[in-house]
Order: structure tokens, then sequence, then C-alpha cells
């Protein structure tokens, strides 16, 4: 089980952030700044109204991803300096780069991983989620449609994004995008149509995801495991000042999530 693998963002200085300032909103003005702001927080209260367009045809994860990140890749309300996760991602996805890469693939052992922007290099998977990033990147396994954001560091934004293909042509996204220590979580599963091109949020599975963490106080969370259609994700949750490891496991029926379990 991959332990608390937490992730944040790593230093670089090849992304122009500037090409896309005129683009970013002002979410507060400056009477009411908080103190901390974190997009996650303002992504998890705005999603659900928010349908995304995907520009590519027969789009895989990578496709999809992207266009979550181009909608929100302008989350940064407090410090001009700071990057946030999808702004980096943003940049590293853009220009398909490793869809060129994933031409080198020759078994489902093979994973894209990404440590400096535009630099996608082959690398062999060493156990079920552990890809063995020394320094942090981005590992795209294309063959299980799983993409994450890892360090194995203490604090930052960390996330997971994978893809599950439904049986009536359409795609089930979910992304969990987490921070420590300031804890924010969000889960955010969407459906692909074919036919409209487009990502909508789809509520009945986040409502599924908003009940588990109320009920055990999931401060963070990350998917663990993803075979034979079953789907576990480790959570580390907080109850009375206590933490506490549990897993969630899902049956996928080809359509949803079903069948959930909660353990420790």
């Amino acid at each position: 089980m991959r332990h608390l693998l937490l992730f944040c963002l790593f230093a670089f200085s090849c992304v122009s952030h500037g090409q896309r300032e005129e683009q970013e909103p002002e979410y507060f003005s400056e009477e009411q700044e908080p103190e901390y702001f974190s997009p996650i927080n303002y992504v998890d209260k705005i999603w659900k109204d928010k349908a995304l367009k995907v520009k590519a045809q027969n789009p895989g994860l990578d496709d999809l991803f992207l266009a979550f990140c181009e909608e929100y890749s302008s989350m940064n309300a407090n410090n001009e300096d700071e990057e946030y996760l999808t702004t980096w991602m943003y940049e590293i996805l853009k220009d398909g780069i490793q869809k060129k890469a994933a031409g080198q693939l020759r078994s489902k052992n093979d994973l894209l991983i990404c440590e400096e922007i535009n630099q996608w290099e082959v690398a062999k998977r060493k156990s079920n989620n552990d890809y063995g990033l020394d320094e942090g990147g981005v590992v795209y396994d294309v063959f299980a449609n799983i993409l994450s954001y890892n360090t194995g560091l203490n604090d930052g934004d960390w996330i997971d994004a994978f893809m599950l293909n439904r049986g009536n042509g359409h795609k089930l996204m979910i992304i969990i995008w987490s921070r420590i220590p300031d804890p924010a979580l969000a889960v955010l599963p969407y459906d692909y149509s074919p036919a409209t091109m487009m990502l909508r949020p789809d509520l009945e599975i986040y409502n599924q995801f908003q009940r588990i963490i109320n009920e055990t106080g999931a401060g963070t969370m990350w998917l663990d495991y993803f075979e034979n259609n079953r789907v576990r994700f480790g959570m580390d949750c907080w109850n009375d000042q206590e933490l506490n490891s549990k897993e969630c496991c899902f049956r996928w029926d080809g359509t949803n999530l079903v069948d959930l379990t909660v353990k420790n």
C-alpha cells in the first residue's frame, strides 16, 4: 500500500506564467482575501456548475485532465510568485509531448515520467503504485489510465487522476486533489460524452465520496490500487485529534463505482 505519498510542487523556472496573466480571474478583493487561499477549496465550491470542453478527438486521460488544468490553472490569488499544481500540469501537458513519448512504451510495466517540463522518459514500474521517482514529478501510466504528481515530501499539493471506460461509450475521470499541512481535499468526478466532447460533473459519484469523507473525517486521499475491476483508495482520517489510516474500496461494474466498503 502506498502510505501517505504526499505531493508538492517542485521548483521550476520554465513556465511562462505571464502569457496567461490577462486571463487570471480575481477571486477575492483585497478586503476579502483570506490569510491563506487554497485553490482546492475554491475549485471544490464551483466545479459542479462548470462543464469543460475537450479539444482532442478520441481523448485519452491526458486530454481530459488537460481540459481541467486549463480551466483551473490560474488559481493564484495570494502570491504572484507561486505556481499552483494545475498551472504546472497544464504547461507540461499542453504541447502533447507525452503522446510522442508513449510510442516508446513496449509493455504494461512501462510508464512515462516527467521530472522537468517537456522531458518525458520511459521507466519501469517497480511495484504497484511505486514509480521510483527520487525527486518528484509526473507519472503517466498510459495502460492503466492513471496520471499522478508525487514527491513523497511532507507538505504541498498532490494530485491523482484516473479514467474508466463506461459501457455506453462515455468515460469517467476522477481527480483527487489534496494538500498538506493546511488540509484541503477535493474529489472531482467527471463524465465525458464523445457526442458533445464535454466533461460534466458526475454528482452521483461525487456524493458517494463526500459521504465517505464526512463519515470518516478523511483529510487526505489517494488512489492506492486499481486492477481487476477493483478500485481502492487510501485515506488519512482525523477524528478527535487522532490520525487513523483507512481505505475505501469499490467494484467497477462497467458504468459506476458500486459495493463500497470502508475498513481500517
